[in-house]
């Protein structure tokens, strides 16, 4: 239990230079950025732990508990950027080595299930640049169609998926008025060479 945490539970946190800090963490106290290297040692599974760890006050006898300030700790958003900074970083540096420890680890094990070997091997060339070629293959056809045949498709359409024919077809139809333009001569307006 959280209330029960004594003096001789608390570990020992020692910070590193604010130059190795990310921008989050530079932004907290130092007893918060106690708390948070505390409370991340711990598996983040002790917040009243890391507090007491952080240096903060354990007095029964407060009106406001060492519970109450753990959890207004693990609940300030500025801590909170600093703990998922902190995580980043964790991955990013000794979090990637484990993880593809792992990979290699499974990947090379006999005993292991050929689908483990296989996906963790699929996952270690993936992160070396090295992906599988998928390949897609895509046929399109063009067929000349009359007019007749065009709306007769658009009609069966309308009908497979119980839409209205008339609203489908009018919303494809424009009706416009036009001028067949024939080829003359330079210097004719309906030219650019004309026109210029």
């Amino acid at each position: 239990m959280a209330g029960n945490t004594r003096s001789d539970d608390l570990i020992s946190v020692d910070l590193p230079s604010e130059a190795d800090m990310g921008p989050a963490m530079q932004k907290l106290t130092d007893k918060q950025r106690r708390f948070v290297f505390a409370w991340v040692a711990l598996g983040g599974k002790n917040q009243t732990r890391a507090a007491m760890s952080a240096g903060y006050n354990f007095d029964p006898n407060k009106t406001i508990g060492i519970e109450n300030v753990a959890s207004a700790l693990a609940h300030n958003p500025r801590v909170q950027e600093a703990m998922l900074e902190l995580a980043r970083r964790g991955i990013q540096g000794k979090g990637a080595m484990i993880a593809m420890e792992t990979l290699l680890e499974i990947a090379s094990n006999p005993a292991a299930e050929k689908k483990d070997r296989i996906a963790a091997s699929n996952s270690i060339l993936s992160r070396a640049g090295i992906s599988e070629k998928t390949e897609h293959k895509v046929a399109v056809t063009h067929e000349d169609i009359t007019d007749k045949q065009a709306i007769k498709k658009l009609e069966d359409f309308s009908k497979k998926y119980g839409l209205d024919p008339v609203k489908v077809i009018d919303s494809v139809v424009i009706e416009a008025d036009f001028k067949e333009v024939v080829d003359e001569e330079p210097g004719d307006e309906t030219t650019i060479e004309g026109i210029l």
